[in-house]
């Protein structure tokens, strides 16, 4: 990857970030010395980026720049999205898959728009597996015929509950053949 395009990264996530699509500040493994150095480059560059409010690295937030940002983003670039990891119903998953979360774009806006290309890393197996999920919950809807796909949710995580299964134990559930 040349500088150029990794100052192009760079810039896009930023602007994801400040448009809030990823609200989590990700390091992953960089030094301190590499970030400076980036930081240091989109500076150069006239990217810089949005100032930390904190020092604590769990208290850190980033607040929008006073001017718009500069350069050129593409806007064929697909957002930044993680779903989130947290939902413990299938109501709750289904919410996030059909309307979004937090204000976030609905997954099925993101396939609908972007196709495989927003998910990256991580995000293409926990998709996968979540995907397993929705796609029962469609099927429930079109075998009742006239129940919408809320209420076949909502069927679905009674059922996960009298069965005592986590959705992550749903998705194995559904993994397996059917008999």
């Amino acid at each position: 990857m040349t500088a150029l395009q990794e100052l192009h990264k760079q810039r896009q996530f930023v602007e994801n970030l400040s448009r809030g699509l990823n609200r989590r500040l990700y390091v992953n493994d960089w030094s301190y010395e590499r970030i400076q150095e980036a930081e240091s480059r989109l500076e150069a560059a006239g990217l810089a980026l949005p100032t930390i409010t904190s020092s604590d690295p769990g208290l850190q937030r980033v607040t929008a720049p006073s001017e718009p940002l500069s350069g050129t983003v593409d806007p064929a670039d697909p957002p930044c999205y993680e779903m989130v990891r947290t939902h413990a119903t299938v109501t709750d998953l289904w919410h996030e898959w059909s309307v979004g979360c937090a204000g976030q774009p609905s997954i099925q806006s993101l396939d609908d728009s972007w196709g495989h290309r927003w998910r990256r890393g991580n995000e293409v197996s926990f998709y996968s597996r979540r995907r397993l999920i929705i796609k029962e919950i469609q099927r429930l809807a079109q075998q009742g015929g006239t129940i919408s796909l809320t209420a076949a949710a909502e069927e679905l995580e009674t059922r996960r509950r009298q069965e005592g299964l986590s959705l992550t134990g749903l998705n194995e559930l559904f993994r397996r053949p059917r008999q």
